[in-house]
């Protein structure tokens, strides 16, 4: 039930056969950055839940197709007290990135992505960032 995700890796393509109904776990990401890319939101309801469990260096995308979009929300922790704030993507998003500071990427964040229908992905981001947090939803 958990797919763990090499440290190096720059990519990953989820399937509903090798990651729906599983948690993706992303350790420290020792490369570039890492894109993770949903399939094609068909309205299956399959559901896809990443966990980023390490202190990030580098970004963390998640994005869905071209075509498809994403609804939801994202809320952010901020490191220190008192500066927590919540997002919502725009009609046109279909991606969220974890950048390390703002966005999150510093450790426990979670994501959670469920197949709503044909070009819908609903996502619910909880993350913990630094600075002025920011909406990753682009």
């Amino acid at each position: 039930r958990v797919v763990a995700v090499a440290a190096a890796s720059t990519a990953l393509a989820l399937t509903a056969a090798a990651h729906a109904g599983r948690i993706v776990v992303v350790p420290i990401i020792t490369g570039a950055g890492l894109t993770i890319t949903l399939p094609a939101a068909t309205g299956t309801g399959d559901i896809y839940r990443i966990i980023n469990n390490g202190v990030q260096t580098v970004s963390l995308t998640v994005t869905a197709l071209a075509g498809d979009i994403m609804s939801g929300k994202a809320i952010g922790w901020h490191l220190t007290a008192g500066a927590n704030d919540l997002f919502y993507p725009t009609a046109a998003d279909i991606k969220y990135t974890f950048n390390v500071t703002t966005t999150g990427g510093d450790g426990g964040d979670t994501m959670e992505l469920i197949d709503l229908a044909t070009d819908s992905w609903w996502a619910n981001v909880e993350f913990t960032g630094s600075g002025t947090l920011a909406t990753g939803f682009a």
